[in-house]
């Protein structure tokens, strides 16, 4: 035998789960006579008589309940214990309080036996246990039995649970995702006959809704390792404040911690505050006392002019320049105490705020570098693009065409809006007339489904706006629709539980999959088109066939209602959101649970997957979005800005942004990865060692570890060609100067010079033992040098491809090799930390050494020449970055920034900037004037290997063992700004603001 809500697990067995098909019998709930049967044959068989009329009374109380076989076994119980000599009478079982009665009295006397320790852990456990119904009757709920040890005295409790569990008023089971213990109460009677529970219930409904809310954030928190970002304030943290002194509701230690801690954090917050506060009062003081001082020695001046007219122009002209000088700083400092206002605003991911702040920062000229860079920080990080206003009422719904172009919208205001999301602009208006809960493109980006509150599937032709088909044999709104991915089908599911496949073209409805019995919020077809995927308000998520309609699977482990499903890009995964405040990733093959996403603190309404499938972005009642690492589980980060619950999301086609919908009227765009970024190429299963522009700054080539080499046009981000010839991985790249020949060398210790035109090999150059590890051509091109792991550089004649000279003095593996801007020197490093500047001006002097020093004491992976040839720039394994005198090798600066080995530099064109590349994934572009780091990009998920200016300046390039290259903006500050204000939504100021950061004018 098998409860009918366990038919599941052993489907997940095939051979198992054919047994289980093709043999099972369904028992369905005993009809009256059956109960009747069940009541009396047993009782009859040890000499019981049944009053007449007792049977019937027992059938009439339990009939049509669900579990109705174990009450009436526990009110047999009391029933027999209740019994004159051999008869069990109606005025017994009426004295027990019936069915339900008995339940609840034998409850009651369990708690008025116990003493006033036992009694408060009674109240506590029935609390916890207690699903409070918002606009429904309370439930059952079944919780870890963990969550309880710590509610008082554990041995108390753990008595507590035994004894009810002993009278079968509890039952015991475990967790289906960590198997760890939990608890239930036994019958939904008892919550509705124990009179005392109900007292405890009513008088302690908002406490324990807190409470809730409390225990989820509580779970979240710790599964973050108490990461302080998961943290509560403001009206929340005031409200679960009061947990802590409330007398109807206990808290168990993690929950009490992490409402201390949250405190803590926020007293945090407030001495900062009040610091900065009065760091910039202080400052403020200081810029008064200098213009004071600066108008007295204008008064001195003033006083003394008769006398000394001479000196007295002198004097004027001082004061003057000084009181410039104090306008200035007095401009630096508000510059820079606005730019650590956004820093902060950044770290708590309140972008727009901080970005609004930033570009105050900016506001004077010569802004500081601090200020520049924090306004690169706010600009590129994730967030609005744009905000699109036009809606009269909360937003339920949104979606994205196949082709990217436009966008949809569906509010409480009767309306469904097109948006054209290149220029942001409305473009289209259909009039529904009620809400529209739900929207979906055709695959074909033709037509237009609707699922809305007339219980109407509406089909638009997106051109014209004309209503081409309804589909009406929903009973309730409806609250879901998706085509297949040929578009030949929409499923839909509404309020009543119904779902339905139709024929998208014709309207006849195909399948009716029955098995919900909660609203069906969602539902999807899989990437094939051979399932469907739904989501209910009975918890569950079920897997279909979408040819048959049977069902495939029902998959139960989310503790509230499921709002949103969706199957990843490739089908193998399902994303679930729920009302719980957790998504779930399930692996459809095992229907097994693979991660639980913690980080919402409160219901979460959406979920879409990148169309990479690596992240998914998720909606949610506490008004934000998380951006999710689907491998990790872990939120990449919370994205805030809407002032109301996000009801809804979906993903660009291309990946680069996502739209959403809120309660507060407003659709968002939203940019998806770093603005800095600008098109990424991608080499699957490959590190990518090399990338290099070629001099015209149209196409890169990018070295890949499986011996090809890709050329990329950058212009129209796409591959142009790919080379073949290498049996190894690429490690260095070179373009010759006039862009004719492309030089690549490998592990295989080959060299290979490419026509770049016809992309044939000219040359292929043997000699090096060992990985080749750097290229360069001289200024002319005639010559080409090599540098190798074999310890020596080799200097090649391009044309010939005669090798015309080995160079051995390194003694140890080089590393890197670069030349002069005249040609005359070339300067190479080594993995001992030397470098050797070699003389490469004439042919008779070709290969020595003009000077040798030691740059680092560890490994130099990186050497890069300044445009005038006055610097090198060197790189290491211990992540120093130095600045050397070519002519003196006099160090000149040291740059710290990165946390591991420095692998990559180069030059910007203006020779004023450097940009370095690391192990650590980052690339830092510093500004070597004030030696300080004016952008930092962290878009590779891997070590960088190779960074390179365009000829412009304007972008940069780079490659990382994450398998991709990447092109980013460089923006100057004006560029930067003029960017922002195309790109990025730019929030004003409240009023408060701008008191609070002292931002004038103030408002009237």
């Amino acid at each position: 035998t098998l409860r009918a809500d366990f038919y599941d697990r052993p489907l997940l067995y095939p051979e198992f789960g054919e047994l289980v098909r093709a043999r099972t019998v369904v028992v369905l709930p005993m009809t009256e006579p059956e109960l009747e049967r069940a009541i009396v044959g047993p009782a009859e068989r040890v000499g019981l008589i049944l009053e007449e009329g007792l049977a019937a009374a027992m059938i009439a109380e339990v009939r049509d309940q669900p579990g109705a076989l174990p009450l009436l076994q526990y009110a047999l119980t009391e029933m027999f214990e209740r019994r004159e000599e051999h008869r069990l009478t109606l005025r017994a079982y009426r004295e027990s309080g019936g069915v339900a009665g008995a339940l609840a009295r034998r409850a009651d006397e369990l708690f008025t036996q116990q003493d006033e320790s036992g009694q408060r852990a009674i109240r506590q456990l029935f609390l916890r246990l207690v699903a409070i119904g918002e606009g429904a009757d309370d439930a059952r709920r079944r919780i870890p039995q963990s969550e309880l040890w710590t509610l008082g005295d554990r041995a108390t409790m753990r008595a507590i649970i035994d004894l009810y569990g002993k009278y079968r008023l509890l039952t015991f089971d475990h967790d289906p995702i960590d198997r760890s213990p939990t608890v239930e109460v036994a019958h939904e009677a008892l919550l509705r006959r124990w009179e005392r529970l109900r007292e405890w219930i009513n008088d302690s409904r908002e406490d324990v809704i807190l409470q809730r809310r409390v225990a989820l954030a509580t779970r979240e928190w710790l599964k973050q390792n108490r990461d302080d970002s998961f943290l509560v304030s403001g009206l929340r943290l005031q409200q679960y404040e009061q947990l802590l002194m409330s007398e109807h509701i206990a808290l168990n230690e993690d929950e009490i911690a992490f409402i201390q801690a949250s405190i803590a954090h926020r007293e945090r917050l407030e001495a900062e505050e009040e610091a900065r506060k009065a760091h910039e009062a202080l400052l403020e003081r200081r810029a008064r006392q200098r213009l004071r001082a600066i108008a007295l020695v204008l008064l001195i001046a003033a006083i003394v002019s008769g006398a000394f007219a001479v000196i007295a122009v002198n004097q004027s002209q001082i004061a003057e320049e000084n009181a410039a000088i104090a306008a200035r700083n007095e401009a630096e400092m508000r510059s820079v105490a606005l730019a650590a206002s956004a820093q902060r605003a950044l770290a708590d991911q309140d972008v727009e705020l901080a970005l609004s702040l930033a570009l105050e920062a900016n506001r004077s000229e010569n802004s500081p570098i601090q200020a520049q860079r924090t306004l690169a920080d706010a600009a590129y990080a994730l967030g609005t693009i744009a905000r699109l206003s036009g809606h009269n009422g909360p937003v339920y719904t949104v979606a994205i065409s196949p082709k990217g172009d436009l966008g949809a919208s569906g509010s409480t205001d009767g309306t469904v809006r097109l948006w054209a999301l290149s220029t942001r602009a409305e473009v289209g208006r259909f009039q529904l007339g009620t809400t529209p809960y739900a929207l979906d493109f055709s695959p074909d980006g033709t037509r237009l489904a609707v699922g809305g509150a007339d219980n109407i599937v509406h089909i638009f032709d997106i051109e014209t706006g004309e209503e081409l088909l309804t589909f009406e044999d929903h009973a309730a709104p409806v609250w879901t629709v998706d085509y297949s991915p040929d578009g030949s089908r929409i499923v839909s599911g509404a309020a009543d539980a119904s779902l339905y496949i139709w024929d998208a073209n014709s309207g006849e409805l195909l399948l009716d999959l029955v098995w919900h019995f909660g609203a069906v919020y969602s539902a999807e077809f899989s990437p094939d088109g051979q399932q469907v995927v739904s989501g209910s308000g009975d918890w569950l998520v079920v897997l279909w066939d979408a040819n048959s309609g049977e069902l495939i699977t029902e998959i139960d482990a989310h503790e509230d209602e499921v709002h949103d499903v969706t199957f990843s890009p490739d089908g193998q995964y399902i994303l679930s959101a729920s009302w719980d405040n957790t998504l779930i990733l399930w692996n459809v093959a095992t229907q097994r649970v693979e991660q639980q996403l913690l980080g919402h603190n409160d219901h979460v309404y959406d979920v879409a997957f990148h169309p990479n499938g690596q992240r998914a972005v998720s909606a949610s009642e506490d008004n934000t979005l998380i951006l999710w690492d689907i491998a990790s589980g872990q939120p990449v980060t919370r994205l805030t800005g809407h002032g109301g619950a996000v009801r809804s999301v979906a993903y660009a086609p291309d990946g680069q942004s996502f739209i959403s919908g809120a309660f507060d009227h407003d659709v968002r765009i939203w940019r998806a990865r770093s603005g800095a970024e600008i098109a990424e190429y991608s080499i699957l299963n490959n590190t990518i060692d090399a990338a290099v522009y070629s001099p015209d700054g149209t196409l890169a080539a990018v070295a890949a570890s499986d011996g090809s080499i890709h050329l990329w046009d950058i212009v129209n981000n796409q591959r142009t060609a790919q080379l073949t010839g290498h049996g190894r991985a690429v490690t260095a790249l070179a373009f010759s100067p006039d862009g004719r020949y492309l030089a690549s060398g490998g592990a295989d210790q080959q060299i290979i010079i490419w026509d770049v035109a016809t992309q044939t090999a000219l040359h292929t150059l043997s000699g090096h033992i060992n990985t080749i590890s750097g290229l360069a051509f001289n200024p002319s091109g005639e010559f080409l040098l090599s540098a190798s792991l074999d310890a020596t550089v080799k200097q090649w004649q391009v044309e010939s491809g005669e090798l015309l000279g080995t160079w051995t003095q390194h003694g140890a593996q080089v590393l890197d090799i670069a030349y002069m801007p005249d040609g005359q020197q070339a300067v190479s490093s080594a993995i001992d930390g030397n470098v050797i500047i070699w003389d490469t001006g004439k042919p008779s002097a070709f290969g020595e050494v003009k000077a040798r020093f030691m740059a680092h004491n560890a490994a130099v992976f990186a050497v890069a020449i300044s445009p005038n040839g006055q610097q090198i720039a060197t790189g290491s394994r211990d992540g120093e970055l130095k600045l050397w005198n070519a002519a003196t090798r006099e160090e000149l600066l040291q740059l710290e920034g990165h946390l591991k080995a420095v692998t990559a530099l180069a030059y910007h064109p203006n020779g004023q900037l450097l940009a370095s590349a690391s192990e650590d994934g980052a690339i830092i572009i510093w500004d070597l004037a004030s030696q300080e780091a004016i952008r930092r990009y962290t878009g590779h998920n891997a070590a960088v290997r190779a960074v390179s200016f365009s000829p412009d300046g304007n972008t940069l390039l780079s490659s990382a063992d994450d398998g991709t290259a990447r092109l980013w903006y460089y923006h100057s500050l004006p560029d930067l700004i003029a960017w922002v204000t195309d790109n990025r939504y730019v929030r004003p100021l409240t009023c408060a603001e701008r008191e609070q950061f002292r931002l004038e004018p103030l408002c009237e």
